[in-house]
This record gives C-alpha cells, structure tokens and sequence, in this order.
C-alpha cells in the first residue's frame, strides 16, 4: 500500500489525485510530498484547480501565471476549468525542465516562487524593499529587515512538511474497484446492444 505524508489540505482530495501525484513524483525524480507542500501554499490548502490569486490573476495547483502557462501549452482560463487531476499533467510540465536541480522541499518551491534563485544558498536576497515583489510578498519577510531571503521564502514549504510528518501518512492508490465498475458498466451496455440485436 502506497502512502504519502498527510500534507495539510490533502486529506480533502481523492485518492486518485494523490496516486497520481505519486506517480507524476517517481516519474520526475522528485518526492511527491514536496510537490504536494507547494500546492498547499499555492492554494492555501485547498488543492483546488481553480483558485486564483486576487493580487496577480495566477491560477491553480501552483498558482500559473500566463507565461508559465503557455510554457506548457495551456492557457489560465483553460486551466482554471480542469479537475484538480486533470492539472497536474501540466504541473508536471511545468517541472519536467527543472526536475534534476530539485533535493529539497525548499528547491521544489524555489521553482515555482523564485525558479532564478534554485539553488542558490539561504541567505541570498530574492526580494528587496520597496520592490513591488517585496511588497507582495512582505509577510515572508519574518526579520523585517526589508529583504526576503531564499530561506525566508522556503520556510512555508519547510514547515508545511515537517507539521505533514508528525501526522499519520495517507493512502495514494488509485480506487481498487474503479476498474471493476468500468468493466461493469461495459457489459451492461454490451448486454444491452445483444438484447437490442435479439
């Protein structure tokens, strides 16, 4: 039985989602759970597909914005009307590029926060005062010295999974009997057309 660390929010998504999340993470060589961390942030623990940020218009599971959309062959409005399964074909192309220069939780958010700054150390500068950046972002400035640094940036992602870790992990198999109720469905309609036929 596959498992995946009860990130906060994940509990409230289907079991098909996470399994699939657990697949798009083997597949790209990064831990799901670090993924999942980020859309948490992303999406203040929602996961849902279509949220959007009042202040930038960015959508979704990892917020896109226009450009990072179209970098992987969509379209915000289009992304904002998929199921949250359905998007994550595109977060997966959104991270393919970037996937070997992710080992950390704070890499995997670096990419979608600040993708110049991955791997970079903590103490870089990412946004600085009076920067519009900065000011969008002022509440990761937990020193208040007027800059963001990378570790101040990653911290959300840091503690969103260590709090995961502390909690009983959660189930990420695809539903065991999805394909038996296809297979149902199918010969009810075959046994249908036979009867049509008779």
């Amino acid at each position: 039985m596959r498992t995946i660390p009860a990130i906060r929010g994940l509990h409230l998504t289907s079991e098909m989602f996470r399994a699939r999340l657990c697949d798009m993470g083997e597949r790209l060589g990064i831990d799901p759970a670090w993924i999942a961390a980020v859309m948490c942030i992303e999406t203040a623990g929602s996961f849902r597909a279509d949220i959007r940020n009042p202040r930038s218009g960015f959508v979704g599971l990892i917020q896109f914005g226009p450009v990072a959309a179209k970098n992987v062959g969509t379209s915000c409005d289009s992304l904002s009307k998929m199921s949250n399964v359905e998007q994550l074909k595109f977060v997966e192309s959104f991270f393919r590029p970037v996937a070997k220069r992710i080992h950390s939780v704070e890499d995997c958010y670096l990419a979608v926060f600040a993708p110049g700054f991955l791997g970079r150390s903590p103490s870089t500068p990412v946004y600085v005062a009076p920067s519009q950046a900065y000011v969008q972002n002022k509440e990761l400035d937990t020193s208040g010295d007027g800059t963001i640094t990378v570790a101040e940036a990653t911290a959300p992602a840091v503690r969103t999974l260590a709090a995961a870790l502390t909690r009983p992990p959660l189930d990420a198999n695809p539903v065991p009997w999805a394909g038996v109720v296809g297979s149902l469905v199918l010969l009810a309609a075959l046994a249908a057309g036979w009867r049509a036929l008779a």
